[in-house]
Formats: structure tokens, sequence, C-alpha cells
């Protein structure tokens, strides 16, 4: 993120940890940031926000508390560096780009961790005419093919676990075996 003058105001979703550190980061490099999370105290959530919707900051860096409810306008860029607990949850993020007929951009980091939800994110961005980057859909591809394995070589039958339990008995040929 840089410092630039355009009208426009960044957003970021982190987690809790996350935002609290890259917020740090920012002001260290001299960057006029605020950031919002559920361990600070009201006031100071309030004098963030305010600051962001007056412009004397122009990166709000947000965990998911942020994504809901708010209402500040002209946001044209939100970047998530965590990807949401879910793809609902997603939508709610960049949703708070292009408020009131306006457009802005999103860039969402999706890593290894985040491929159980890659079909779903594939849906929603076709749906909305979005490019959908090549990477997702071998993503998709990786983890149902992941799925589809994992269902193959799960044990199967009657649950017990196998072993033990069982009576012991005769079998014809005398032999001693557990069933």
């Amino acid at each position: 993120m840089s410092k630039s003058s355009d009208s426009h105001c960044d957003f970021s979703f982190l987690l809790l940890h996350r935002a609290d550190d890259l917020s740090s980061d920012l002001c260290l490099q001299g960057v006029a940031v605020q950031s919002l999370h559920g361990d600070r105290e009201q006031c100071d959530r309030e004098e963030a926000l305010q600051d962001f919707r007056d412009g004397r900051v122009r990166i709000l860096v947000a965990t998911d508390l942020a994504s809901r409810g708010l209402d500040v306008h002209d946001i044209t860029h939100v970047f998530n560096y965590d990807f949401p607990r879910n793809v609902e949850e997603y939508v709610h993020r960049v949703g708070r780009t292009g408020r009131a007929g306006r457009s802005g951009a999103s860039i969402t980091l999706v890593t290894r961790e985040d491929w159980r939800v890659a079909s779903e994110l594939i849906t929603i961005l076709e749906r909305s005419g979005q490019d959908v980057p090549e990477e997702l859909v071998l993503m998709a591809e990786r983890y149902e093919k992941h799925q589809r394995e994992k269902a193959m070589f799960a044990p199967r039958g009657r649950g017990g676990g196998g072993g033990g339990g069982g009576r012991r008995g005769s079998f014809r040929g005398g032999s001693d075996r557990w069933f």
C-alpha cells in the first residue's frame, strides 16, 4: 500500500494479531493508518472509524468486525490478507466497495488453507462477471481430487475401528479366531 493523494480510501481485512502488526508496521513507515478490531475500546474504534470517514487516514486495517454494518462511503479498494471464514463473509467484505453505484477493486489472498472454498469462490466470481484466475481453478481441482481420494481410502465397515471386542470361538478346521 502506498501513500497517494487520490480521494479514495483503502480497506484491509486481517486476523486480529495481524491487523495490529500491519497497522504498526505502516505507522512506522509514516503511513497514516488506523486499525479496527474487537480488542480496542469502543471509543478507540469510533475514533478510528471517524478518522477514516473524514479522510484523516486513508487506510483502515480491520478484522471481520468491519465487514458488516458500517456506513462508510467511497471505499474503492478492499485487500483481504486473510480469506474469510466462509464465502458469504467474503461477499460482505468485497461488497464494501462499489456502494451506491460506485465501483471498486478487491484483492484477496487465497492459500492452500483456503482450498476447500475454491469452487464456491469460482462460482461467485463467474456469477459476477469477474475473471477467474487459473491458479484458483487448479486449486479447486486439486481439492476435489483430494476429497475423492480421501473418500476412496477411508475406512469402511461397521465403524468399530477393527480388532478386539469379538468372541473367541471355533471355526471349521478347528483354529481359534476372533469374530
